[in-house]
């Protein structure tokens, strides 16, 4: 087993990923950093499923695909992992994606509404498939929505004081 340095638990790897969202925030339209979030975010499964023996939460999923299924029933899981594997690979060829398009763009660019939407920050952008139709979501709530998400499963389902983590980080709170 070869890890990368000092990034040896799936804890670390938590902390790659906040790290990494520091980095994000800083510039907000940066599709580098953008990618490494999504990756990052997504994979982190593939290391908590590595510990499952230290947490007795993970004892519920007999194999990793169980437990990405778990995830992917979450809100928001399926549409990272299709954006982290949309960012890895030049063509997704062995299943659909429900990523239709991505963009850098404002609100005020997107909205088809009457009222004039006034905010013009440029921004990332997921267009998605929905239901029937499709959707918009800017990235900063999508890493949002999964760093929160993945703060709480660390704290709630594994008990790790990842509150500690957070206030001796300087990381930006959710």
């Amino acid at each position: 087993m070869v890890h990368g340095y000092d990034i040896k638990t799936s804890l670390d790897f938590f902390r790659k990923l906040l790290d990494e969202r520091e980095d994000w925030l800083k510039t907000r339209t940066s599709a580098r950093h953008a990618i490494n979030c999504a990756i990052t975010a997504w994979q982190l499964h593939d290391w908590v499923f590595a510990e499952k023996e230290k947490y007795p939460f993970m004892n519920q999923f007999a194999t990793k695909n169980d437990f990405k299924s778990y995830l992917k029933s979450k809100e928001n899981f399926q549409t990272l992992h299709d954006l982290a594997d949309g960012a890895k690979h030049y063509v997704i060829t062995n299943r659909d994606t429900t990523i239709i398009s991505t963009s850098t763009s404002s609100w005020a660019q997107l909205s088809r509404s009457k009222e004039r939407v006034k905010d013009k920050t440029p921004q990332l952008f997921l267009t998605f498939r929905f239901g029937k139709g499709g959707g918009i979501m800017a990235f900063d709530d999508l890493l949002y929505l999964i760093t929160l998400y993945w703060y709480e499963f660390f704290r709630d389902k594994l008990n790790e004081d990842v509150e500690t983590m957070l206030d001796h980080g300087g990381y930006t709170y959710f």
